[in-house]
């Protein structure tokens, strides 16, 4: 509506994020909603990514870099400050669910399944693995994997659609033919996506 470009990745990165953090937790983000697409989200993970090469040559790193107050981090590194804002979050989700584990509150809380209540149900894992230490470091790599790692590859392929005409239009007839109205799409009991040619290739 603003009549501004819109970079890609960082609409793909909030879409990414929000799908993982649904699927992980009770509560999902919401990126999408914010403004800007919440740009300094996928910097945030940018930098942490790039960091942490070096982190893992260098482990003794972590416990010094826990060792700093995140009041400090929030002026010094405004990126770090997102991650571990996140990060807080996520266990405060964890610790929550893991108090409330066994009552009636926790069945409200997991009436959506996530892979929080997958660890916290498993009859499998031990309880030391059920700890909301480990789910929620756990959920965090699910989320920064989903995030990059899926971002970019939505970002590459919608490049060589849009830059191969043969290609867009193969796509737009397959997609027509699937979805007549783009304001009513088919649910998954309706769909016939199983035999989108384009669906395979991603």
């Amino acid at each position: 509506k603003a009549g501004k470009p819109v970079v890609m990745t960082h609409v793909f990165s909030c879409v990414t994020t929000d799908i993982i953090s649904e699927y992980s937790f009770p509560e999902g983000d919401n990126l999408v909603d914010r403004p800007e697409f919440d740009s300094a989200h996928y910097e945030a993970w940018m930098s942490l990514s790039k960091m942490s090469h070096v982190l893992k040559q260098f482990d003794w790193l972590y416990p010094l870099l826990d060792s700093i107050p995140i009041w400090v981090t929030r002026i010094t590194s405004p990126e770090m400050y997102l991650i571990l804002k996140s990060q807080n979050i996520l266990l405060e989700q964890a610790i929550e669910l893991s108090r409330k584990r066994g009552t009636s509150d926790y069945k409200e809380m997991t009436a959506r399944p996530s892979m929080m209540q997958a660890f916290m149900d498993s009859p499998t894992l031990p309880e030391s693995d059920k700890t909301p230490s480990r789910i929620k470091a756990e959920a965090q790599i699910a989320i920064g994997a989903g995030t990059l790692t899926t971002a970019h590859a939505l970002k590459a392929a919608t490049y060589h659609i849009l830059a191969n005409p043969d290609i867009h239009d193969s796509l737009m007839t397959e997609l027509e033919a699937q979805i007549p109205d783009p304001a009513k799409p088919p649910s998954d009991g309706n769909s016939n996506m199983a035999v989108f040619r384009f669906s395979e290739a991603t």
